[in-house]
């Protein structure tokens, strides 16, 4: 398997995921009752036999490497009721497209109007 097929298979987050990859991450398949709770699944510990959790686990351990504390890693359904919690981190590419001053405005205004 070619590495640009691996990342396509399980590098997609949000609605998007497919059901294998999110299975073989947390261990769960996501279109069943148990996995309606985010705050249940969980990325770690890796699990056996799983190269996509392998892969992510892989990628916590280099990020954590050297450093005495480090955020956990919880995962946020897209949609659910935990998502409008940590909308407020989310950055938005717009891609090479300049924002026009309109759109910075309305940007500024809906930020004062959230906090």
């Amino acid at each position: 398997m070619s590495r640009s097929t691996k990342a396509s298979e399980c590098g997609e987050l949000g609605g998007a995921c497919r059901a294998a990859a999110a299975a073989q991450v947390f261990g769960v398949d996501l279109a069943s009752p148990e996995a309606s709770d985010s705050t249940k699944l969980h990325v770690e510990p890796p699990r056996e036999g799983a190269p996509a959790s392998q892969r992510v686990n892989a990628v916590l351990r280099e990020l954590r490497r050297g450093r005495a504390v480090h955020q956990q890693c919880f995962v946020v359904r897209q949609g659910g009721p935990l998502e409008v919690h940590i909308a407020q981190y989310f950055v938005e590419d717009r891609g090479a497209a300049p924002q026009s001053y309109a759109d910075w405005m309305l940007a500024i205004h809906k930020g004062v109007l959230q906090k």
